[in-house]
């Protein structure tokens, strides 16, 4: 459900974006969803049909979502880099089909244990060959931090370089060509694909609140006046739908842009102050005289088990495919 408050001071049209981008961002509209479309949005947040018209372009114009004639409007495959990801999904649809006919022979998960384990000579080999992955997001704190999570599920000596979206497009298209994966944020995925090839993996991790932002927010009492505060206002909407999904008890929040003028006001009016990441200097002032805790996204870890990893040790192994046969080649 997308929704938007007017007592903030942001603009509606910036709300809806915001609104739709944490929503891919957070899986909640995966590729393929479909959206209202202008005139029902409108009337759903009461909004002029030209407000959710510029909105719309705005996600199109970011290759977030698809106008489709006759059809409606629906999220872009390419902005979850969908022909990974559903190629997966099928391979776990038709693995799924194998274990039914087995049983229907008697044969028990244990065939399949072992064909697994004699492939897993081919994966420790295919683990050893050195592939460059980078991760491209808003900031390098942030990123690394994301990075550091999903490393846990890759080979110990995979590395995987950390960069910002400026840096990443103030890159030579040499270095760029020269990294084998790409990880980067879900509503960002064609931001990075317009400079790569086809052949190269983009994948981008739904994100989520972690446990300890999740836990402070559902414990907030509901007459908490809360204040969000943001390094980046386009992301403010962002923050403000994972809040309003995980603390939908809220009724008093207020947002503020680093930037703008009279924060101490601002915080001195709150009664709770949540900081997205790469605030804290801006707030540890207050924060030992009022309630304060980081608001910090973590990749889904759904989506590490099941689409990451997997396309990783894939993409290894026929990286390491290749290699023997240039060599025999050669």
């Amino acid at each position: 459900m997308i929704t938007i408050d007017r007592s903030l001071p942001i603009s509606l049209h910036v709300q809806i974006v915001g609104a739709i981008e944490y929503g891919i961002m957070a899986g909640k509209f995966r590729n393929g969803t479909a959206l209202p479309s202008v005139r029902e949005l409108s009337r759903a947040l009461h909004v002029a049909p030209l407000t959710v018209s510029a909105a719309y372009q705005e996600l199109k114009d970011k290759g977030l979502i698809d106008a489709r004639q006759g059809k409606g409007t629906y999220v872009s495959s390419e902005s979850v880099d969908a022909s990974v990801e559903q190629r997966i999904i099928s391979l776990r649809t038709r693995f799924q089909s194998l274990l039914d006919e087995a049983a229907e022979l008697s044969v028990g998960p244990s065939f399949f244990a072992e064909m697994i384990r004699q492939q897993s000579d081919s994966r420790d080999n295919a683990a050893s060959a050195t592939i460059t992955m980078m991760m491209v997001g808003n900031s390098n704190r942030m990123t690394q931090a994301y990075v550091a999570i999903i490393r846990k599920l890759l080979p110990e000596n995979q590395s995987i370089s950390v960069c910002t979206f400026d840096q990443f497009d103030a890159m030579a298209q040499s270095e760029v060509d020269a990294c084998h994966f790409y990880l980067t944020l879900p509503h960002c995925v064609t931001r990075i694909r317009k400079r790569v090839s086809d052949k190269t993996i983009v994948l981008a991790p739904y994100l989520i609140p972690a446990e300890a932002t999740r836990r402070n927010l559902a414990g907030l009492r509901t007459d908490s006046n809360v204040l969000l505060v943001s390094r980046f206002r386009t992301f403010l909407p962002a923050m403000l739908e994972g809040v309003k999904r995980f603390a939908p008890h809220l009724g008093n929040i207020d947002v503020y842009a680093v930037g703008e003028s009279h924060l101490a006001d601002k915080i001195a009016q709150c009664q709770v102050l949540i900081y997205s990441t790469g605030c804290h200097h801006l707030v540890q002032d207050y924060i030992s005289v009022k309630p304060a805790f980081e608001y910090i996204h973590v990749p889904e870890s759904r989506y590490l088990r099941e689409i990451l990893q997997p396309a990783y040790f894939n993409f290894t192994e026929r990286l390491s495919a290749s290699s023997k046969e240039q060599k025999n080649v050669d």
